[in-house]
């Protein structure tokens, strides 16, 4: 297993040194006591005391005002920031405290964790509960949003949570809406796993928005982890899923799917390429279509296991602009090479009545519907099959697409690299196609 990469800001105290200052700090501080003594966490076996890591410990006794946490996936931060957001809610009246998250889902269960961080206090019940919100009878309130553009404007807040930040849309907006936070003495911290440098998360880290107090919980800071759990658990990620949830690594977790060193590994010229003549019949197969029209081209990949891998068969590529019959014939052909393979199209609206054109046709085809999650999916498959040494192709332009892709690929050449996601991906999970 490799070691761990020293990250810049990274805490310099050893683990007995800061257990030592937790442990003369306590008394100083009102929420770290009440966390330890009152605090519960819920879990998939019910509601549990909360007994907080050293690390936790630190971030509940860290009274700053700007706080920044670079942390890795299921470390339990977002249950300690909610639990520090209810004491602030049970003990200063009239507190307003605002959770930002990427999505709303994500919002709500910072505030589900709140509600159930404590029972009810009889001097102070709650008088208003809903998924997004909690009101308490002292005038403490607790707001939850979604990160939208205009998240965070119109409150006077006490306290800003701002999870996940590195993966806000709108990251820049919502700095703005909560400078007033700023200006009038509130408390702001910033949570999140890293997502490349391209974001303002990073530039908070570097140092490019002043001073913070710095917290960095790597996955080896968290005791419920060890190594066999990493022997388990890291084959089943990619290497920039792996750096952005669990290695706190902003340099791995950038936007390139592929590496150099994965695309010249995985492609290999001797195996099949555009040429009809270079394909070679294996049973087992699955063809997936990315479709073209009129403005792109027209990708079809046929995959086969062979020795433990998934090389690439047969390969397709045609040049926009493309006619549906055009198409068609196309698809009809792989059928006839490889009649005893799946053969998936792809399902974007554009190309559904194209799908029930073949049908009539007595085609035997499948679709999968293309939706922002199942995309993520399926390059994900593609790109953990080349880091695990399972993909080879021939394709001279799916070498050159594999190369410069990256997961915001709105205005990138992405054809091929569709096509053989979409084939690995249904390959390796066989039975009914499940897509979100």
């Amino acid at each position: 297993m490799p070691a761990r990469a020293p990250t810049t800001n990274a805490p310099t105290a050893t683990p007995s040194a800061r257990r030592r200052s937790l442990t003369s700090r306590l008394p100083e501080y009102g929420s770290a006591i009440w966390a330890m003594q009152t605090a519960q966490v819920l879990h998939p076996m019910g509601t549990r005391p909360f007994r907080p890591y050293p690390y936790q410990a630190e971030i509940l006794l860290d009274d700053s005002t700007r706080r920044l946490i670079l942390k890795a996936r299921q470390t339990g931060i977002s249950q300690t920031v909610a639990i520090e957001a209810r004491h602030l809610a049970e003990f200063t009246p009239e507190s307003t405290i605002v959770f930002l998250s990427r999505t709303e889902k994500m919002a709500a269960d910072l505030i589900r964790y709140a509600r159930g961080a404590a029972p009810e206090r009889a001097g102070n019940p709650i008088v208003r509960d809903n998924a997004m919100a909690l009101q308490f009878a002292n005038g403490s309130r607790m707001i939850a949003e979604a990160a939208t553009k205009s998240a965070g404007r119109g409150f006077a807040a006490t306290s800003v949570y701002l999870d996940e930040f590195a993966f806000h849309e709108y990251s820049d907006d919502v700095w703005r809406a909560i400078q007033p936070t700023i200006s009038t003495g509130g408390r702001i911290t910033v949570l999140s796993t890293p997502n490349g440098r391209q974001n303002t998360f990073y530039l908070m880290w570097s140092g490019e928005y002043g001073a913070w107090s710095k917290h960095l919980v790597h996955w080896r800071d968290c005791p419920a982890y060890d190594d066999d759990w990493y022997t388990r658990t890291r084959p089943g990620f990619t290497g920039r899923d792996w750096a952005s949830e669990y290695e706190c690594d902003f340099v791995e977790s950038g936007g390139s799917a592929f590496t150099a060193e994965l695309c010249e590994r995985a492609y290999d010229r001797r195996l099949p390429n555009g040429d009809p003549r270079t394909w070679v019949s294996v049973p087992g197969s699955t063809t997936y279509w990315d479709l073209g029209a009129r403005q792109d081209a027209t990708v079809g990949v046929t995959v086969a296991p062979v020795a433990g891998r998934l090389p690439v068969v047969a390969f397709l590529r045609m040049e926009a602009p493309n006619e549906w019959p055009a198409i068609e014939r196309a698809i009809a052909e792989r059928i006839a090479r490889y009649p005893d393979g799946r053969h998936v199209i792809e399902s974007n609206g554009i190309g559904d009545p194209f799908l029930a054109k073949c049908r009539e046709d007595g085609l035997p085809v499948e679709e999968f519907l293309v939706t922002a999650r199942s995309k993520q999916d399926i390059i994900r498959s593609l790109v953990l099959s080349c880091e695990q040494d399972r993909f080879r192709h021939g394709s001279a332009s799916l070498f050159a697409e594999m190369l410069r892709y990256e997961y915001q690929d709105t205005k990138l050449v992405q054809d091929c690299v569709m096509a053989a996601s979409g084939a690995v991906y249904v390959a390796q999970q066989g039975g009914i196609l499940l897509h979100v």
